[in-house]
């Protein structure tokens, strides 16, 4: 017991305990806190021996339990999650960002096109149209070459998440995967990219119509 205590002591520099005493007992309530404390060194422990493995591509931890499971964003094929609402970290070149996603939410990879295999298909799909909170339609996606993967996108958020508020967009800046990565670095150049940046920043939250082919 003594040497858990010395070790929780180093760990976040405190010292709990008389250093000459060469034994402790702990009461029951005294044996939780202990065992939650060790906990939470050893999830710290966790993310941090993964980021320095992904300290050059994406990758997300998920809070699932009473702990935190980790997923390697570069598989060819990203996973689906199959179980309910959860918190997920991503982290994306040097970015952390944490978000819900639901049970309908992939996990995306670091790779545009891979991800986009995974979405519901746009077929009979005419256009997105974002409706901001006066019900004015403040930007329209058409479904047509050079803008399809955007209508893919937008579409499987309001599959997912009902609504394009910053935890969707969240999410869908890691679908994007390296087009995040040039928006950020030449803003304008991504519009479908720039306003989920936007939102995630704080911006109003908008509706996403999906409109049908006549």
């Amino acid at each position: 017991m003594s040497s858990r205590i010395a070790s929780l002591e180093e760990s976040f520099d405190v010292r709990q305990s008389d250093g000459n005493s060469r034994s402790a007992t702990l009461t029951p309530t005294d044996r939780k806190g202990l065992v939650c404390a060790e906990r939470i060194v050893n999830l710290g422990e966790e993310i941090r021996r993964g980021a320095e493995h992904a300290s050059t591509r994406p990758c997300a931890w998920i809070s699932h339990g009473a702990g935190l499971v980790r997923f390697p964003l570069g598989a060819t094929h990203p996973r689906r999650l199959e179980y309910g609402s959860a918190k997920a970290i991503y982290r994306i070149n040097g970015v952390f960002s944490v978000t819900e996603v639901n049970k309908a939410a992939i996990q995306p990879g670091n790779v545009f096109k891979d991800n986009l295999a995974l979405l519901p298909g746009i077929d009979g799909i005419e256009r997105i149209d974002l409706v901001d909170g006066q019900g004015a339609v403040v930007a329209s996606i058409e479904n047509q070459p050079g803008k399809q993967g955007s209508v893919a996108v937008y579409h499987y958020l309001r599959e997912a998440f009902g609504t394009l508020d910053a935890r969707a967009a969240e999410h869908g800046l890691a679908v994007f995967a390296e087009h995040t990565a040039d928006a950020r670095n030449r803003p304008g150049a991504h519009p479908n990219v720039d306003r989920l940046l936007e939102i995630a920043a704080g911006a109003p939250a908008l509706r996403i119509d999906v409109i049908a082919a006549a």
